[in-house]
């Protein structure tokens, strides 16, 4: 693992330990065996720290989102698809699920920030405007609004199966209820 990597690894467990205001750079060098300093070479504050996790985990997303798009089949078979892979990805991220759901983007400021973290959004809303012409996805679902919901509350459904014990039941039912929205 390269520094980089390293620090955004123990920011991740800090800051989602902490939450992102109490998160404390001297704190997320000491458990990455670093010293402080190196951090500062690599991120010049802990927005610009936050901004580039959130933009490591969306390019993941993103990355998926453009596979989907290029494999055959309907649109609802690609946003099962994306839906199973996003879950997947944020069930091996519970830190950075926690992030999102405690934390959201707020203390990213940044223009360039906020047009990055919109894009996966954007590539989700064009699937469900495809899925839409083809009549696989409802088309009385606002496809901005359908994507936004999606987005966000995936990451509330993986936070939430933390506190029950039959993590695939809580998987179902969240699945069943976008999709019972979602389909045509």
């Amino acid at each position: 693992m390269n520094k980089k990597d390293l620090i955004m690894y123990h920011a991740i467990r800090e800051i989602a330990s902490q939450g992102f205001y109490n998160a404390k750079m001297h704190t997320i060098a000491e458990n990455a065996g670093i010293a402080v300093g190196t951090i500062y070479r690599y991120f010049r504050n802990k927005e610009e720290l936050l901004y580039y996790i959130f933009t490591v985990e969306f390019d993941k997303l993103i990355k998926c989102l453009e596979i989907i798009e290029q494999n055959d089949g309907d649109c609802l078979k690609k946003f099962e698809k994306f839906l199973n892979i996003y879950y997947s990805q944020l069930s091996n991220n519970p830190d950075f699920v926690s992030i999102v759901v405690r934390q959201g983007m707020m203390p990213i400021r940044q223009t360039s920030a906020i047009e990055t973290m919109t894009t996966p959004g954007t590539k989700f809303q064009n699937l469900i405007e495809k899925g839409q012409k083809e009549g696989s996805l409802n088309k009385n679902i606002n496809s901005y609004f359908g994507a936004f919901m999606i987005l966000h509350m995936m990451p509330l459904g993986v936070f939430g199966t933390g506190y029950t014990s039959d993590k695939e039941l809580s998987k179902n039912h969240l699945f069943t209820g976008i999709l019972k929205i979602m389909k045509n």
